[in-house]
C-alpha cells in the first residue's frame, strides 16, 4: 500500500501513464490525453496538476479526453473518472 506522502505526489501525467497501460487505451498516444473538470470541459487542466488537489465526485468527476484517431480529426472520446 502506498504512503500518503507518495499519493500527494501523483499528478495527471502519472494518471495518463497508468491509463495508457489499459488494454483499451494501448493504441492511443498518452501525450494526447487531456483532463478537465466536468464543470469546465473547455479549459484543460495542467498535466502537472496533483490529483490530491482535485475534488472529484460522482456529480463533478474528472474527465479524460483523447482523439479517436491520429489524423487531424476533431472527434474525441471522453471518459469520466471519479473517486
Amino acid at each position: 500500500m502506498r504512503q500518503q506522502s507518495e499519493l500527494n505526489q501523483i499528478d495527471l501525467v502519472d494518471i495518463s501513464s497508468g491509463l495508457h497501460k489499459k488494454e483499451s487505451l494501448r493504441n492511443t498516444n498518452s501525450d494526447s490525453f487531456e483532463f478537465f473538470r466536468y464543470s469546465d470541459c473547455i479549459t484543460p487542466l495542467s498535466p502537472d496538476t496533483l490529483i490530491n488537489t482535485l475534488n472529484t465526485t460522482i456529480i463533478n468527476p474528472l474527465v479524460m479526453r483523447y482523439p479517436l484517431s491520429n489524423d487531424e480529426s476533431k472527434d474525441f472520446l471522453s471518459i469520466l473518472l471519479h473517486s
